[in-house]
């Protein structure tokens, strides 16, 4: 997971970093847009595979902590669609990333996996799903941004809760 910054990067690494921008954004565009697990097959996998693209841009040219966003944005998706199997992976691997590189993450990194890991418990239907969204909470609620903290808050406020069905 190489890479010098783009300042130091040649066309093809800044070809990734482009990629890897376009794709996050054109992801969070679909999740933004209502994407669910009752979306049309087609647009769960664009999302899906926008993605993973990212995160694949991301491991060519980023830092660990853009890999364990790449990592959150894939878990969110699964997790939005109805594919738990995918959100619970990707989930545990951002919060390997978080724990084995802590120095990397900022405080709403650590909000956001918070935020992830009680979405998927309760999408699962997990008896610990409501005091996994109330440590989320208590988290986000302590990032020291202003603009960090509400993004963090806003993302709890976003749906899917419910479990799939």
């Amino acid at each position: 997971m190489g890479g010098t910054g783009a300042a130091g990067e040649d066309e093809a690494g800044r070809a990734h970093r482009r990629l890897a921008v376009e794709l996050n954004n054109a992801t969070w565009d679909l999740l933004d847009g209502g994407l669910s697990e009752r979306s049309a097959l087609a647009e769960q996998e664009r999302a899906l595979y926008g993605a993973y693209a990212s995160t694949y841009h991301w491991l060519q040219v980023g830092t660990v902590a853009n890999h364990g966003r790449g990592e959150y944005l894939i878990a969110t998706v699964g997790v939005t669609v109805g594919r738990l199997d995918v959100a619970a992976a990707h989930a545990a691997r951002y919060a390997e990333l978080v724990s084995s590189h802590a120095d990397a993450f900022a405080d709403w990194d650590r909000a956001f996996l918070a935020e992830l890991l009680a979405r998927v418990a309760a999408r699962s239907g997990a008896a610990d799903a409501e005091s996994l969204r109330s440590a989320a909470v208590r988290l986000a609620s302590a990032v020291v941004g202003d603009e960090d903290r509400r993004n963090c808050l806003a993302r709890l406020e976003a749906g899917p809760w419910g479990a799939v069905g």
